[in-house]
């Protein structure tokens, strides 16, 4: 099993850093978000988690990270505040008295 992912870089520890730089730089062209990984172990227990969490709730975690890219958040935060009447004071309540906002 194996994560999709488009390419793979392997390069010495003292160099990933380096690498991760120089290859951020080329995501406006690439579209890639290069990550680092210690190694295989790193990548089997990437790969149980995700499998750990199929089996738990029937989700694929690849499959909501591909529909969060296009989910609208801003409709969504919209939606929310109209269905639970947020700006009402009585539904939010009294502020905590520490910490205050904007203080």
């Amino acid at each position: 099993m194996s994560l999709p992912f488009e390419t793979e870089l392997v390069v010495r520890g003292v160099d990933a850093v380096d690498a991760l730089k120089r290859n951020l730089s080329l995501f406006p062209k690439t579209g890639l978000w290069p990550i680092i990984l210690g190694g295989p172990r790193d990548l089997e227990w990437i790969e149980e988690s995700r499998d750990l969490a199929r089996d738990e709730d029937g989700l694929d975690p690849i499959q909501v990270m591909e529909d969060s890219r296009v989910f609208d958040v801003e409709n969504w935060l919209a939606n929310c505040e109209a269905d639970r009447n947020l700006s009402d004071p009585e539904v939010m309540g009294k502020w905590p008295w520490f910490p205050r906002p904007n203080d």
